[in-house]
């Protein structure tokens, strides 16, 4: 057997024992709640245990708290409840999952970006809430997650990603709703130009505070029209934008934006920092609870970097004539 089906077979049996753990502590308060009551019954009613004890009149009686029938009610509920809970519970160990990815990420993660990418490394985390709240390209929302981090170099462009979820809700509708400010994959890439600055080119529509503090709005009368109506610059130096925003560039800009729908741009001291929304939910998907085909599993982890190679491909970010 492997390493990582022993490691996934370990994570079955630490999750099995959670499992019937937790359904053990339910079931002991439970019990522990019937009895309290049978006893306050059989002590603290002042009813006496006669032949008429066990007569109800109507539907009302059935639930009277002080009749046998309501003690028999919540005595099956007890036992339906427990049932429901052993067919349907899933136990997860928290430890043994953690055990497992670390293994995932070596055996099949590592060694397919090793096929793309240059020095590719892998880390457990991603990047920091505080990080991404003073870049400023993605709202971050009160509830923030970031993992799968990886970095390395393609065609010679070093790049940094990981993947990023974060949200906030709102009471409407007499609830809570969950807003989710962003859920995707975020990308720093060397850039193809040195230049010191701050310049951020969101999608026409989106507004945000935090995405504009500290940076003036620069109403830029670029050239190339169809990017005017697409984008919205914000700036801290319009000569910055002229010499980064190219009409090739811009061009490309828009392709990118038309291939991956949402796409947010940061310009910020040599590097280009990118935010692609997505429906995916990990970067690195996989289920403990399932035998992985590692040949299948490298083959969806190198599909997950087509995104990360066509950037690069589709900007020309190897072409270095302007270092």
């Amino acid at each position: 057997m492997d390493e990582l089906e022993k490691e996934r077979q370990l994570f079955l049996e630490d999750s099995k024992k959670e499992k019937w753990q937790r359904v053990t502590k339910i079931g002991l308060v439970l019990i522990a709640i019937f009895i309290i009551m049978t006893i306050d019954l059989l002590t603290n009613s002042g009813i006496e245990i006669t032949e008429d004890f066990y007569k109800f009149e109507g539907l009302f009686s059935f639930f009277d708290y002080h009749t046998i029938y309501f003690y028999i009610f919540i005595f099956i509920s007890i036992i339906c409840t427990m049932l429901v809970i052993i067919k349907f519970s899933k136990g997860y160990s928290q430890k043994a999952y953690q055990r497992y990815k670390q293994v995932y990420k070596r055996q099949i993660v590592l060694p397919a970006l090793n096929e793309i990418f240059e020095d590719a490394q892998v880390y457990d985390g991603g990047f920091s809430s505080k990080d991404m709240s003073d870049i400023g390209l993605i709202n971050i929302g009160t509830h923030y997650k970031s993992e799968d981090s990886f970095k390395g170099k393609y065609n010679k462009v070093p790049f940094e990603a990981a993947e990023i979820y974060t949200y906030h809700k709102v009471y409407r509708n007499d609830r809570n709703e969950k807003v989710i400010d962003f859920n995707g994959n975020y990308y720093i890439f060397e850039f193809n130009k040195n230049f010191k600055g701050n310049m951020k080119v969101f999608p026409e529509g989106e507004t945000s505070g935090s995405k504009e503090k500290g940076i003036k709005i620069a109403d830029l009368d670029l050239e190339n029209i169809k990017f005017n109506e697409k984008f919205r610059v914000i700036t801290e130096d319009e000569h910055l934008a002229y010499y980064i925003l190219t009409p090739q560039l811009m061009e490309k800009m828009i392709k990118l934006n038309e291939e991956f729908i949402d796409v947010s741009f940061a310009f910020i001291d040599n590097k280009l920092h990118m935010a692609v929304s997505t429906t995916r939910e990990n970067l690195f998907e996989f289920s403990p609870y399932e035998k992985l085909n590692i040949e299948e599993e490298t083959k969806s982890v190198k599909e997950s970097m087509i995104v990360l190679t066509q950037i690069v491909d589709m900007l020309n970010l190897d072409n270095d004539l302007f270092k």
